[in-house]
């Protein structure tokens, strides 16, 4: 089965929540949000961005809401602690700029996710 189509739903869609997020964080701090919670705020907005357009965009799930989010939440918590375990590993092993290794962490853990949400979030039909 060729995966490619829904690959590239997956990046335009991750690709969307980060915007999602960096608006939400930019419109917070030009509120007067400290930076700290415009980000942790606008993470939220970015995370729940992507749950809606993974399941709707790339995986086009029929399972309801309360079957996938519970799930879309665990994958995230362990996509979360994956990037820093991996960041913190790869910063000890790699003598690299810290923005190589979070690109290079940001790579894994995109793989990563992809891998959880199509086995384990949104996998009606399989």
């Amino acid at each position: 089965m060729n995966r490619l189509p829904e690959a590239i739903r997956f990046v335009a869609s991750g690709g969307v929540a980060t915007l999602s997020h960096w608006l939400a964080m930019a419109l917070l701090m030009a509120a007067g949000t400290s930076p700290v919670m415009a980000t942790s705020s606008g993470a939220v907005v970015g995370a729940l961005v992507n749950y809606l357009m993974q399941k709707a965009y790339t995986f086009r799930s029929s399972n309801s809401h309360h079957i996938e989010l519970p799930r879309y939440v665990a994958a995230c918590a362990l996509l979360w602690l994956a990037n820093q375990l991996l960041f913190m590993l790869l910063m000890r092993l790699l003598d690299l700029s810290i923005p190589s290794i979070q690109l290079l962490t940001t790579a894994v853990v995109a793989l990563l996710s992809y891998w959880l949400y199509r086995r384990m979030v949104f996998n009606a039909s399989r």
